[in-house]
């Protein structure tokens, strides 16, 4: 699945724990996963998404890398 957008929804007493539910969607907006109850949500976001940034450059190099043979 691709994952094309990550968001964050704190429910009824995750915010005094600083903790919510993390949603992975895609392209659409449709949501593919829901993690719940993730301690410091924005951390697993940034890293969720940088692992993302970093593939899609990676198949894109790949790709450039094929069509030289």
């Amino acid at each position: 699945a691709n994952i094309a957008d990550v968001t964050i929804q704190v429910q009824a007493g995750q915010e005094f724990h600083n903790a919510g539910d993390v949603q992975l969607r895609d392209a659409k907006g449709s949501i593919l996963a829901t993690l719940p109850g993730v301690a410091y949500p924005e951390r697993l976001k940034s890293a969720i998404l940088e692992a993302r940034n970093a593939r899609v450059q990676n198949d894109a190099a790949l790709a450039q890398i094929n069509a030289r043979k």
